[in-house]
């Protein structure tokens, strides 16, 4: 499938807006896979299957990137729209991360926590970012309090603190 794209990339078959929409449209597909797979596979606690959140990690990483390439890549959105689209892809893992497990909310964590760094709205407001990390550690404690995955919450307190540190650095001036 790689190949096929970079392929198709190099005789250019297709435009950056299909490209990331096709993207889009993949990283659903391969979501709604995963979900579909979770459901129809037997359970057996002895031999569990890592098919189903596998494909959902490949369909959530699929979409982050689909949305920032839209952005990065492209320009074909504004940094806005490519912070809501990737909060939207965010706060859709955590969501799948209670049916698929933890994996999908280390993807969720990461991604989020990545989103100031990747995505620069021009805005050098400590209170929208300290607000948006807020909402994001909310969300992952929320996740930890209900399904009690403590590593969860050691990366959700590692971001917390490393995020101020890392803003610190960056307005601090002599």
């Amino acid at each position: 499938g790689v190949f096929l794209v970079k392929y198709s990339i190099e005789q250019g078959w297709l435009s950056p807006a299909v490209r990331c929409f096709l993207g889009l449209l993949f990283g659903a597909g391969l979501t709604a896979a995963g979900d579909w797979l979770r459901r129809k596979l037997p359970v057996d606690p002895n031999s569990p299957s890592y098919v189903p959140g596998a494909l959902t990690a490949a369909g959530v990483t699929m979409m982050y990137t689909a949305v920032y390439a839209a952005f990065a890549l492209y320009d074909l959105v504004p940094a806005l729209v490519a912070v809501a689209g990737l909060v939207l892809v965010s706060a859709l893992a955590f969501g799948l991360s209670l049916l698929h497990g933890p994996l999908i909310a280390v993807l969720a964590l990461g991604g989020g926590f990545l989103i100031p760094l990747l995505v620069s709205t021009g805005s050098e407001s400590a209170i929208e970012l300290f607000s948006f990390l807020t909402a994001l550690i909310g969300a992952a404690l929320a996740i930890v309090r209900f399904r009690d995955w403590r590593s969860i919450a050691w990366l959700t307190v590692a971001g917390a603190v490393i995020w101020p540190m890392l803003w610190v650095a960056d307005a601090w001036e002599p």
